[in-house]
């Protein structure tokens, strides 16, 4: 039997077949991509103690390092002011920068391929608050497997990775990592 003939006698029949091929393609695609709240991506570093962070903040001149805040939760984030999603990211930091301020969460921003007077009108164009170092040599990111901006890092307050999301991150993705991993 043809498929023009099965679709003159049993058009429902053909066409349920077509929908569950396409259901199936679908959550196919759905179950193996990678997600913001890192379930699907995982980092080398998930669980590791996070490579030291230091040098001067190009917002303030002072110095910054990520040793200096732990004790709580740190969003290590990697960013370019030629980056699109980085543009989409900055607000979402700035919004979970204020949500969190009550349980003393910061951000630290690491310049990723771009100049830092870039990186600091694009910071301040956001009106970020948080401390960003520059990375010319690409230390930070070959240390913590970068490979293209945005990439973020959640340290626990123990100093320890607990969640890597590569392509921006959400307020609301944030929000999430820091509750569950306040109740663990």
């Amino acid at each position: 039997m043809s498929t023009r003939s099965l679709l003159r006698r049993r058009p429902a029949l053909f066409i349920a077949t077509a929908v569950g091929l396409i259901l199936v393609v679908l959550v196919a695609v759905l179950a193996t991509r990678t997600t913001q709240s890192g379930t699907v991506a995982t980092s080398p570093l998930d669980g590791q103690a996070a490579p030291a962070i230091s040098g001067v903040n190009v917002m303030s001149g002072k110095h910054v390092s990520l040793a200096s805040e732990r004790g709580h939760y740190v969003v290590v984030a990697f960013f370019a002011s030629w980056c699109p999603p980085c543009v989409t990211e900055a607000p979402q930091l700035v919004a979970f920068l204020y949500a969190e301020r009550a349980i003393h969460a910061s951000v630290l921003g690491v310049i990723y391929d771009d100049s830092v007077g870039n990186a600091q009108h694009f910071l301040r164009s956001y009106g970020a608050v948080w401390p960003a170092v520059a990375d010319p040599k690409g230390d930070f990111a070959a240390e913590y497997g970068v490979a293209n901006p945005p990439e973020a890092f959640v340290v626990a307050p123990s100093g320890r990775i607990i969640d890597w999301i590569p392509g921006g991150v959400t307020e609301a993705t944030l929000l999430q990592i820091v509750e569950l991993g306040q109740a663990a």
